[in-house]
């Protein structure tokens, strides 16, 4: 079983996930997804909130609801395959940004306000997925090696953002991780 906290970090990157897959123009989710397959079993299905009385689906409510309704049970399997279609997406996201669904874009930004205030969101929301993912790879631990080989990838911009950010503290600390995984 997994733990807790590592649970709410997969909500939590699940849910950036299925926002910044809404804005994307090339690529549509597919039945055999593994974030959209673990978004309708553990989140959907585990949330009796998400159905209004007609039966029909309402996206409302926060990360804080969806993590009332925890399933710990996630195969490591499962999760390392994951963990790829989150690593897939967090080196398109500069693409994705670029080739914006024109139709949810400008739904978006009659609902938002403005193509300004639009913009500030994706930026928020690609950060929030960027954090997002940091925070689960930097906290938990596998033998897997594909799985490691993105951590070290992940924790290596992690690293550069962070020299470039002048906080060389935690830069030295993430090459002393990126180091011992090498190892």
């Amino acid at each position: 079983m997994m733990k807790e906290a590592t649970i709410k970090r997969i909500n939590k990157i699940v849910i950036n996930y299925m926002s910044i897959m809404g804005l994307w123009n090339q690529k549509k989710l597919d039945k055999q997804n593994p974030i959209l397959i673990y978004f309708i079993t553990n989140i959907l299905a585990n949330n009796p909130n998400v159905f209004n009385q007609n039966g029909i689906l309402i996206a409302e409510g926060t990360l804080e609801n969806t993590n009332q309704y925890l399933t710990l049970n996630i195969p490591r399997s499962f999760f390392h395959i994951m963990i790829k279609e989150f690593y897939h997406i967090y080196e398109k996201l500069d693409e994705i940004d670029k080739n914006q669904n024109e139709e949810i874009k400008q739904t978006l930004i009659q609902f938002i306000g403005s193509e300004h205030s639009f913009k500030e969101y994706i930026n928020s929301i690609m950060y929030q997925y960027r954090e997002s993912f940091y925070d689960l790879i930097k906290n938990y631990n596998s033998h897997n090696t594909e799985y490691n080989s993105i951590k070290i990838k992940v924790l290596n911009d992690k690293m550069i953002e962070c020299v470039q950010e002048e906080d060389y503290m935690q830069a030295a600390e993430i090459r002393d991780k990126i180091k011992s995984l090498k190892e």
